[in-house]
């Protein structure tokens, strides 16, 4: 493929639908597979800085790739990459969900890291309102901060009205409103297409196991962890789950 590296979120699409005409998968599931976001439709172009964006990418590694080393790199390359373009809503994002994670994992201060959180998500949604993933991300933030459920309920459909294919929507979703709601079903079917597009999404399929724990549904929880674990052995949040099943 020949094109300007500016070109590079325009040729994306093209790419998928070629390779995926060339190995017999549906285009919008290799859509999804190299976008790593949506199952499909399109969206607005991230930034018009392709270093800025790769920073972003670095940042997201780190988050979802979790070691004692990964929050201040993944905080580092996402600052980075507002520091390239302050209007990169995504990055604003990102930095929001490491600082749920902060908080999830009791690195800081729970209130204090969503306080901090939601400042981000906002800034996100002030640059793009339409933003779905960021939403999701809000509601997640209303039902932890203060349990407010009405507005983490309005803020998931708001979400899910401006992009229900979205992997990142669905995994907010099933985790932060489903979940907690008692919906084990629908919670595993979101995390299950999730995993359809992304079988390697380690963090994801973490969360499916928990869920299976939660639900009584043991040998489903640990065959979940067994494929995490195949991928690989040191995973976190693997380890959390796992401690989790064996309280």
């Amino acid at each position: 493929f020949d094109a300007e590296l500016r070109d590079i979120f325009r040729m994306q699409n093209q790419v998928a639908r070629e390779v995926a005409s060339h190995v017999g998968i549906a285009p919008l599931a290799a859509e999804a597979l190299l976008a790593g976001i949506s199952r499909g439709g399109t969206r607005r172009k991230p930034t018009n800085d392709p270093a800025a964006y790769n920073l972003y990418l670095l940042g997201r590694h780190h988050l979802y790739n979790w070691t004692s080393g990964s929050p201040p790199k993944a905080r580092q390359y996402l600052e980075e990459a507002i520091a390239r373009d302050s209007e990169f809503a995504l990055a604003y994002d990102a930095l929001g969900e490491l600082y749920w994670y902060l908080g999830f994992y009791s690195v800081m201060s729970p209130k204090e890291a969503c306080s901090l959180g939601m400042c981000y998500a906002l800034r996100a949604l002030e640059i793009d309102n339409c933003l779905a993933e960021t939403h999701a991300l809000l509601g997640r933030f209303r039902k932890q901060v203060d349990f407010n459920w009405a507005e983490a309920e309005r803020e998931m459909r708001r979400a899910l009205e401006l992009n229900p294919r979205s992997l990142v929507v669905g995994y907010r979703y099933a985790t932060s409103y489903l979940m907690p709601q008692g919906r084990m079903a629908e919670a595993a079917a979101e995390l299950e297409t999730v995993l359809e597009y992304d079988p390697l999404d380690l963090n994801v399929r973490s969360w499916l196991a928990a869920l299976h724990w939660i639900a009584g549904h043991y040998r489903s929880a640990a065959e979940e962890l067994r494929l995490v674990f195949e991928v690989d052995p040191n995973y976190p949040l693997g380890h959390l789950v796992l401690g989790q099943t064996r309280c």
